[in-house]
C-alpha cells in the first residue's frame, strides 16, 4: 500500500480476546489515504482460520465525517465589483471602509476544477483592462493578484479538501478613489460644490434642534472649493462669519437668521481627493 502511493492514516494493533465457546479470536487492521480516496484493511483469526476485509470509498467515509457540499443557491448577497464565476454561488459577504477607500469580500463556490477556474478570472478580467501584477499555486490552489487603475482584485482559488467537496474562491476587492457616483441621499440645506459626489448623510434631531451632517467628496482643490462656498453660500442667505486654517484644508462659519448655523470643513484627503464636510444645525 505504502509502495502505491498510500498513507496510513491508523494502525489498529492485534488485540485478542477469549469467548466462551469459541475459543480465542485475534483481530486488527489499517486504515489508508491517498487523494479524497480511503482504504480500510482489516483482519482477524479464530482457531486455525484467518479472515479480513478490505473497503475502499471516499475518504470522508472513513474520517467520521461527511465533507461540507456545495449549496444549490446563493447564502448571502451584496454588491459584486466584478463579474462572478459562471455558475458560482455566493457564499460570504462583508463590505467595509469609506467609499474613497471601499474593501469588499466575497467568497464564491463552484463545482468546476480550480485549474478551470483560474484560466477563466485570468482570461475575463484582462480582456477587462485589469493587469495581472502576479501569481502563484500550490497543492491547495491557485493565487492570483490584479489592478486597474486604484482597483486591486486578490483572487484565491483553493481545491477541494477533506472537509470541503468543492472549489472555492475568495475574493478581497480594494477600491481607492472618488466613487462615480452619490453613495448616500437626503436632504441638503445648501447647494452643493459643483461635480462632487455625496458619500455619508445622517439627519436627526435631538431637543428641539435640527443636525444634517453630509459628507461630500471632489477632485478639485482645497482652494477651488474654498472659494467657491465664500462666494456662492452668500448668496443663498447665510453670512460669512470667517475662515480658519486647519491641518490639509480649512474650516468655513456661517450663520442664518441667528440661531441657524453652517460649518463648512475642507479638506484634502489623499487619492486625489478632497472631502467637504457640511454640519447644519437649526431649530427644528
Amino acid at each position: 500500500m505504502l509502495s502505491e502511493g498510500w498513507e496510513l492514516q491508523e494502525n489498529i494493533s492485534i488485540v485478542s480476546i477469549s469467548v466462551p465457546q469459541t475459543g480465542t479470536i485475534s483481530y486488527g487492521g489499517a486504515i489508508f489515504k491517498k487523494g479524497d480516496q480511503g482504504k480500510g484493511v482489516w483482519a482477524w483469526q479464530q482457531d486455525s482460520n484467518a479472515y479480513y476485509v478490505i473497503a475502499t470509498g471516499p475518504w470522508s467515509k472513513f474520517s467520521g465525517y461527511e465533507a461540507e457540499q456545495l449549496p444549490s443557491s446563493d447564502q448571502a448577497q451584496g454588491e459584486e465589483p466584478i463579474e462572478r464565476y459562471p455558475g458560482s454561488v455566493l457564499l460570504g459577504y462583508d463590505k467595509s471602509g469609506p467609499p474613497t477607500d471601499l474593501e469588499i469580500y466575497l467568497d464564491y463556490g463552484t463545482s468546476d476544477e480550480a485549474d478551470t477556474v483560474a484560466a477563466w478570472y485570468k482570461q475575463y478580467l484582462q480582456s477587462n483592462g485589469w493587469t495581472l501584477d502576479s501569481e502563484g499555486s500550490d497543492s491547495a490552489g491557485h493565487y492570483l493578484d490584479f489592478s486597474r487603475g486604484g482597483e486591486t482584485l486578490g483572487i484565491n482559488i483553493y481545491k477541494p479538501t477533506e472537509t470541503i467537496a468543492y472549489t472555492e474562491i475568495s475574493i478581497t476587492y480594494y477600491k481607492k478613489g472618488l466613487p462615480a457616483g452619490d453613495q448616500a441621499s437626503g436632504y441638503e440645506p445648501v447647494p452643493r460644490y459643483p461635480g462632487s459626489v455625496m458619500l455619508e448623510h445622517t439627519d436627526m434631531t435631538f431637543s428641539g434642534m435640527r443636525t444634517v451632517s453630509i459628507s461630500y467628496g471632489t477632485v478639485d482643490s482645497v482652494d477651488d472649493v474654498k472659494n467657491w462656498y465664500v462666494s456662492n453660500i452668500p448668496a443663498e442667505g447665510w453670512t460669512l462669519l470667517g475662515t480658519n486654517t486647519i491641518p490639509d484644508g480649512v474650516e468655513i462659519t456661517f450663520v442664518k437668521g441667528g440661531s441657524t448655523n453652517l460649518q463648512v470643513t475642507v479638506e484634502s484627503s489623499g487619492y486625489n481627493i478632497t472631502t467637504i464636510e457640511i454640519l447644519y444645525t437649526s431649530p427644528a
